[in-house]
């Protein structure tokens, strides 16, 4: 049986994503002298070598970056303490958050106010979970959850009012059983709108489930500190019981993955992950005389564009 590649579609890039790269990349244009990004502007390696070879520098901690620097904020948001630190070391700041994440902190924010005890749907170790816990005041009213099974563990009153946020990243299917789960147990429960959830990381999730039957084997083209992408090659292994792979680029691929009745090949990549290493990917595989190829068909069109201010565009 002759090998065939199937290419997933929708992949790479989200509208977030998109963003924050093109802010930073005429950010790099405009400003002759250093730039500072606070942690990562998103999570891929490949991405962050880039602007490095540019001059950009990525900072874990802030109080290292000297005073009246240029700072942008990544796209994953930074907590209130972030940004008050910025406003005190007067950081010319330039503010790359996704604008969906924008929202989840607007709302943790106003939940604040009310004072409403919140519940995080996400991983607590993950760069924008920390970002949307330091909107809130409260540390002790706040619940983070990443399993269905650790509502019953949440020791809060039924009719007590809560609301609910969730990573940006996660996995949509599983997040609404959790959900499901919370609003059972509490009836005042409210939560993000619809439109407020980003759609990218679903939308690259339903496009493995509408063919992991074909499938023997899936390669992720991400990072490995990628929630979306890990999240990817997670879905595959839970629907198919077959391998995933994660690689940051060709040069990952190993033969031994292909030995055995692996015929149909799919390839997806995180929303982090630039077009030209997936297209590199395929060049590499079909290098193994795989001729066959597919580009998967999708009635899906992604369509969010998020506004860029005129300030990313000229010297303040």
């Amino acid at each position: 049986m002759k090998r065939k590649i199937f290419l997933l579609n929708p992949r790479g890039f989200c509208a977030g994503v998109k963003r924050a790269i093109y802010i930073l990349e005429n950010l790099v244009k405009i400003y002759k002298n250093r730039i500072y990004v606070y942690q990562e502007i998103v999570h891929n390696k490949y991405l962050i070598d880039k602007f490095k070879k540019l001059g950009v520098i990525f900072e874990n901690n802030i109080n290292k970056i000297p005073e009246n620097s240029i700072l942008v904020f990544p796209a994953h948001g930074v907590s209130k303490k972030i940004e008050d630190i910025a406003k005190k070391k007067n950081f010319l700041v330039f503010d790359a958050t996704c604008p969906l994440v924008k929202k989840v902190h607007f709302g943790i924010r106003k939940a604040n106010l009310e004072k409403r005890k919140i519940i995080i749907i996400g991983n607590e170790n993950h760069a924008e979970i920390q970002g949307s816990i330091g909107q809130y005041d409260k540390k002790e009213n706040i619940y983070i959850i990443s399993k269905s099974k650790q509502v019953k563990n949440i020791d809060i009153s039924p009719i007590e009012k809560l609301s609910f946020f969730t990573q940006t990243t996660l996995s949509f299917e599983k997040t609404k059983k959790i959900v499901e789960k919370l609003k059972k147990k509490f009836p005042n429960l409210s939560g993000q709108k619809k439109d407020d959830i980003c759609y990218a990381t679903y939308n690259r999730q339903m496009a493995i489930k509408s063919i992991f039957s074909k499938l023997d084997l899936l390669i992720v083209v991400g990072s490995k500190n990628s929630s979306n992408a890990n999240k990817l090659v997670e879905s595959f292994k839970i629907l198919s019981k077959k391998k995933s792979f994660l690689v940051e680029n060709f040069s990952e691929i190993k033969k031994e993955w292909f030995i055995k009745k692996v015929n149909n090949i799919g390839i997806t990549s995180g929303a982090s992950t630039p077009e030209n290493l997936v297209q590199k990917v395929v060049s590499y595989l079909k290098g193994w005389n795989i001729k066959v190829f597919e580009e998967q068909k999708t009635n899906t069109k992604e369509l969010q564009k998020f506004r860029i201010s005129k300030k990313f565009f000229k010297k303040e």
